[in-house]
């Protein structure tokens, strides 16, 4: 088809089969774009079981070349690292898009000539039922907003477009690694002056679960300042930064059911 969008979507795999089928109609619900599904398979878990039915997506199976459990934030580099396409997109395996949704993206991806970009999710329970939904906002340039959470990335609405930022970095962090990605490539748009910002648009349907991160308090801010520590900041400015993270990640949820968590 001549409006055809190709991408290549990433997905780090452990143990996920139950959700799998979701996963693939998601992606054959949404007709003008077709690409790639890379599964980087960590140590000890399950090969994914992939649907006989064609979803218009190739689908690569790749095992960690790591000896032990690593987490995402190691696997999503070699899928980024494999990726054919030029928009690359990042999927838990317990999360899938919204039909149709991703040709708007892409579309939008394209005029605003985004090198990184981010959109809303939907979060829905493990049977798919709505909870609340999320879009970012963005002042140009904001990466104290990032690191305060004045807004979130959520991983699984990215777009990397690859022929502008090679690589995605790799970190050993078993939780937050996504935010130590998206700040380093944020800041690497910010010293190249590309492009990058948040997308109006709901794409993918988010599943959060009782036991996940974002539910426990405690876990979340150490995990937070273990990222921040990472990125070389002071133990003075991390903790100025946990503050307002707090807030914008826990009360604004008290306060205000179905904002990003």
């Amino acid at each position: 088809m001549k409006n055809q969008k190709l991408i290549s979507v990433v997905v780090p795999f452990f143990n996920a089969n139950d959700f799998i089928e979701d996963l693939f109609s998601g992606l054959s619900q949404n007709s003008e774009v077709i690409g790639e599904v890379i599964f980087v398979v960590d140590n000890g878990s399950d090969a994914p079981s992939i649907p006989t039915h064609d979803c218009g997506f190739e689908v690569t199976i790749v095992q960690t070349p790591y000896k032990t459990e690593n987490g995402a934030g190691l696997l999503r580099p070699i899928g980024f690292d494999l990726a054919k396409f030029r928009f690359v997109m990042f999927l838990d395996p317990d999360d899938y898009y919204i039909p149709d949704a991703l040709t708007g993206y892409v579309e939008k991806v394209l005029s605003q000539n985004l090198a990184f970009s981010f959109a809303g999710v939907r979060k829905v329970d493990n049977n798919g039922r709505l909870i609340g939904s999320y879009i970012p906002k963005v002042n140009k340039h904001d990466v104290q907003g990032l690191l305060k959470k004045h807004y979130t990335i959520y991983c699984v609405s990215v777009i990397v477009d690859k022929s502008r930022i090679g690589e995605i970095p790799t970190t050993d962090l078993r939780k937050r690694n996504d935010y130590f990605a998206w700040y380093h490539v944020v800041m690497f748009c910010l010293e190249r002056e590309l492009q990058w910002g948040a997308v109006d648009l709901l794409i993918v349907n988010h599943r959060f679960h009782a036991n996940s991160l974002t539910s426990n308090v405690f876990s979340s801010v150490i995990w937070y300042y273990r990222f921040l520590r990472k990125i070389n900041l002071s133990r003075g400015k991390s903790l100025r930064v946990l503050v307002p993270y707090g807030y914008n990640t826990f009360l604004r949820r008290i306060l205000h059911r179905g904002e990003s968590t």
